[in-house]
């Protein structure tokens, strides 16, 4: 599953009310032994005798909670972006990102009651720089797109959390700010990259290339 996503106003209010509301709502579910598969079932079947009257109950599904957490933030994050971008390119977006990016993550985190991180075997930010399992991934992960597989989310028991990997593989916009030095990145953006992030490693990517991953690690259910 790839992050790379435009996002309408409509569509990031869609995925927020359904990201909140649904992932403490199926929580609860859960908590009860009903799942949402029960419930449809149940409305299919209404007035007939099943005898037994069992329910089974299915595990909560942390990998597409998490996934749909990742959307959120990156919805978040590239709305605002796009909206810099049209107004002052990537300079501007450079900038933005310099004094929001942590912000904003931090910010859906909140709202979302789940750790997001977004990470990078070559961080723009040192903050943003993988550890030792998500370097893992990424080698994975970069090993299959050069090979010209697919790359799958992954889901890990970290510390007694559920901790979900989801790539972020680069399109053509991205390369305004993270492509080649010399042919994609203007001398103006360039500059500013220097000023703001002195230790830049995110430079020098091609097209479709895994720049990065979204980290979410949420409460696991005891």
């Amino acid at each position: 599953m790839i992050l790379d996503i435009v996002f309408s106003a409509s569509l990031i209010n869609t995925i927020r009310y359904t990201t909140l509301k649904g992932f403490d709502f199926m929580k609860q579910l859960n908590r009860q032994g009903i799942t949402l598969a029960l419930i449809l079932t149940a409305a299919l079947t209404s007035g007939t005798s099943h005898g037994q009257g069992q329910t089974t109950e299915l595990p909560f599904n942390y990998l597409q909670q998490g996934r749909d957490i990742a959307l959120l933030a990156k919805s978040e994050l590239g709305g605002q972006l796009k909206q810099v971008m049209s107004r002052g390119g990537p300079t501007a977006a450079v900038e933005f990102c310099n004094e929001n990016a942590l912000p904003i993550t931090r910010s859906v985190s909140t709202e979302a009651g789940a750790l997001i991180s977004r990470v990078s075997d070559r961080p723009r930010n040192p903050a943003n720089g993988a550890n030792a399992s998500e370097l893992a991934y990424i080698a994975t992960a970069k090993s299959l797109l050069a090979s010209g597989k697919p790359v799958k989310p992954s889901l890990q028991d970290i510390n007694g959390r559920k901790v979900g990997f989801y790539p972020i593989v680069t399109s053509g916009t991205c390369l305004l700010c993270h492509g080649d030095e010399t042919s994609q990145i203007s001398p103006d953006t360039l500059s500013v990259i220097d000023a703001l992030y002195p230790d830049d490693q995110a430079t020098g990517y091609g097209l479709e290339e895994l720049r990065g991953i979204f980290v979410v690690s949420m409460e696991a259910e005891g």
